[in-house]
């Protein structure tokens, strides 16, 4: 259960990284 609760923090971890490029490059090409 713990492994599956720190998979699941990572994976959440990685979408927002995901998210927050995401914004950014739209960011500048709406710039």
């Amino acid at each position: 259960m713990n492994r599956s609760s720190n998979s699941l923090a990572l994976t959440y971890k990685d979408a927002a990284v995901l998210v927050g490029v995401e914004y950014r490059t739209i960011r500048l090409g709406i710039e």
